[in-house]
């Protein structure tokens, strides 16, 4: 809960509660072990995954040990669908740099077929992660 009051200039303002004040601006969520933040980013879809890297060097490699990954050829905020080769080389290069020898899923939306020879390089990567749940949309 946040309590105002009003300043000498007669203005309102919100005094920071309790636990604003105590983290002095540190990030906790860097506090986490790997695997915690792992599985937190592994709610996210790919793209915004992959995108955390850019946060600090301690965030560079974390979404590297995602356990679920998520791909969707189109942006759901900006309203546009990614070409198809860029998505597919994407989607191989995000595998090949995982650091993790089980995947927990992976999930893939396209509004377009896909090659067998990428089917056959995914298979070949899931078979040697143990993966446990594959669902692939397309639409």
């Amino acid at each position: 809960m946040e309590l105002g009051f009003v300043n000498a200039s007669g203005r309102h303002e919100i005094q920071p509660s309790q636990r604003q004040r105590s983290n002095n601006g540190q990030d906790k969520i860097s506090d986490l072990p790997d695997h915690i933040i792992g599985s937190i980013l592994s709610f996210l879809p790919a793209v915004d995954a992959v995108g955390t890297c850019v946060l600090s060097k301690r965030w560079k490699n974390l979404w590297k040990i995602v356990i679920e990954l998520s791909f969707q050829d189109s942006d759901p905020f900006r309203c546009r669908k990614i070409k198809k080769t860029q998505f597919l080389h994407f989607v191989n290069r995000v595998l090949f740099h995982l650091n993790i020898s089980t995947i927990d899923s992976f999930s893939l939306f396209v509004h377009y077929s896909i090659d067998n020879f990428y089917i056959k390089k995914w298979i070949s990567f899931f078979s040697s992660r143990r993966i446990k749940k594959i669902s692939c949309v397309t639409i």
